[in-house]
């Protein structure tokens, strides 16, 4: 094997190695989030004036979904969920034929889970929230 062969092969091995270490934090991301938890969500000052209170949620994040158990009751569907590319933040959007959408924007350190929720309700107002909770240990 000449020199610029044996570059070649040392190079392509780096390129494999690099990409074999780059995949588990993606799915390392994916699992982070796996799972039920207990959310208390605040809503900003410009929401309480129009009537929006402060409530616990849980917040389900399932087969790459998310879903809420107060807002599924509202007729949300489960939103795609996606993870930002350090693994630890996520977006995800929940939709209602009658009551609008949802936008949640969140992180996690592993234990707890924190971010924003915007909900564009059908009269097009908006109302901001901010959510912070943790893991619930008695669901898997």
């Amino acid at each position: 094997m000449n020199k610029h062969a044996a570059i070649r092969v040392a190079m392509g091995f780096l390129v494999g190695v690099c990409a074999v270490l780059m995949t588990p934090a993606t799915a390392r991301g994916d699992d982070v989030f796996a799972g039920t938890w207990r959310v208390n969500v605040w809503p900003d000052d410009a929401a309480k004036r129009e009537g929006a209170k402060r409530f616990e949620d849980a917040m389900i994040f399932e087969e790459g979904n998310l879903l809420t158990e107060n807002f599924a009751c509202y007729g949300f569907s489960p939103g795609t969920c996606t993870v930002d590319s350090s693994g630890w933040g996520f977006t995800a959007e929940m939709t209602s034929g009658t009551k609008g959408t949802l936008r949640w924007t969140g992180w996690t350190s592993g234990q707890y889970v924190w971010g924003v929720m915007t909900w564009t309700r059908a009269d097009r107002s908006v109302w901001r929230f901010v959510f912070y909770g943790q893991r619930d240990a008695g669901v898997e």
